[in-house]
């Protein structure tokens, strides 16, 4: 969608279609923008820092099941519910059990610091950090510190986003009126918006395809390629860049977003033993060879084979005894026991046709001998009668007709 064309629909949980009118309800907002020598003083003091981009992945999408109100439709404290929020997405993102702020306990937690009736982003967040809030079990949850985000940089914010919740500041008005009412909703594009009077919570980008699927909803026809997910008023929904660039004034994100949360150790990989073997042919009583190959497990490999005719060995060269097509597997077992099993064809022909075999003997004579009886002498017998002529003439002897 061209820059400056704003699109505004709400996307249903069931699928599209526009929430009409008398259902569409307006939230107290109460974000102020944070004023930007007190950003100068926190990093001064080492309070706060300059995000420092890393490479981002290609897509990053959480959902968290539990979202909430968290004080928005009865104050206009945006800013501390979109730290709750940040609280339960985070130990969502680590693939931990939801970590959920109750909506009384945020209340209550906002009451006692002033922040009721509205609050620039960066002091909740250091409120947070530096004396948390409790979860619905009593566990007491700190943010990490905070770092300033330049959103203006898609690989940056991203790279955040990577990170943990990024907390923006943005105009309301920039939001479709189905934004406080159901998941789904998006908005694209849009005019500039000059206002900072909301605090909302980007938590994942990637293809729009994937973000609406997360959602559980159809994405729109006039969807861009990508998107990121934001959560606002008990609700998310899909924005583009350009939305982004239109709207928000400050971003930040909390390094950790919440202290003392490390993911699970990753399952132990699955080890499989894949063997892998060629094709053979061959010829009838010919040894045709099996070369196979393994990977995976734990070498070295111990190999057995099965050749397709009734016989089994663990030499891998095998003689056929008749033609045709055979199917012959291998099992290797590597140095721990595991095992794996492929197979190949075999497909052994008969080979050229050998000459036949004479019966008896048979002797060709030249066209002019005449007819009659002739009495057939082996060449063996030749050479023993040539080796008594030749012994009969070595003693003076001469040989006369028959």
């Amino acid at each position: 969608m061209k820059k400056g064309i704003l699109a505004l629909t709400l996307v249903a949980a069931a699928g599209l279609g526009f929430v009409p009118a008398q259902d569409v309800q307006k939230f107290p907002t109460g974000a102020k923008r944070t004023p930007f020598p007190n950003i100068v003083a926190a990093i001064k003091g080492g309070k706060a820092h300059v995000y420092q981009a890393k490479a981002p992945p290609p897509q990053v999408i959480t959902v968290p099941k539990r979202l909430s109100m968290w004080g928005n439709s009865q104050y206009g404290d945006c800013v501390s519910a979109e730290s709750a929020f940040a609280i339960a997405d985070y130990s969502t993102f680590l693939g931990l059990d939801e970590i959920f702020v109750t909506e009384p306990t945020i209340i209550a937690w906002a009451g006692a610091h002033g922040f009721l009736n509205g609050a620039d982003l960066l002091e909740v967040i250091q409120a947070m950090q530096a004396d948390g809030v409790k979860d619905e079990k009593g566990v007491l949850r700190k943010a990490g510190t905070p770092a300033t985000v330049d959103y203006r940089t898609e690989s940056v914010l991203q790279s955040a986003i990577a990170q943990g919740p990024v907390s923006i500041a943005i105009d309301a008005s920039a939001l479709p009126s189905g934004a406080g009412n159901k998941s789904g909703w998006y908005a694209f594009g849009g005019r500039s918006y000059p206002n900072t009077d909301h605090c909302v919570s980007l938590h994942g980008y990637g293809p729009t395809s994937e973000l609406f699927k997360a959602l559980g909803v159809a994405p729109p026809a006039n969807a861009p390629a990508s998107g990121y997910l934001l959560y606002t008023w008990s609700t998310i929904g899909v924005v583009d860049h350009a939305w982004i660039m239109n709207t928000v004034t400050e971003a930040w994100v909390r390094n950790p977003t919440t202290t003392g949360l490390t993911p699970p150790p990753p399952p132990p990989p699955v080890l499989v033993v894949s063997v892998t073997m060629p094709a053979v042919t061959g010829t009838v009583g010919q040894p045709v060879r099996f070369t196979p190959t393994a990977v995976g497990g734990t070498a070295p490999y111990l190999f057995s084979f099965s050749y397709g005719d009734g016989v089994m060995d663990q030499s891998g060269s095998h003689t056929y005894k008749t033609a045709g097509t055979f199917t012959a597997s291998v099992t290797a077992v590597d140095a721990t026991g595991l095992t794996g099993t492929g197979t190949a064809q075999a497909t052994i022909t008969s080979g050229p046709t050998p000459p036949p075999t004479p019966q008896g003997l048979i002797a060709t004579f030249p066209s002019n001998v005449p007819a009659g009886s002739y009495n057939l002498v082996l060449p063996a017998d030749l050479d023993e009668i040539q080796r008594r002529l030749d012994s009969i003439r070595g003693k003076g002897f001469q040989l006369t007709p028959p």
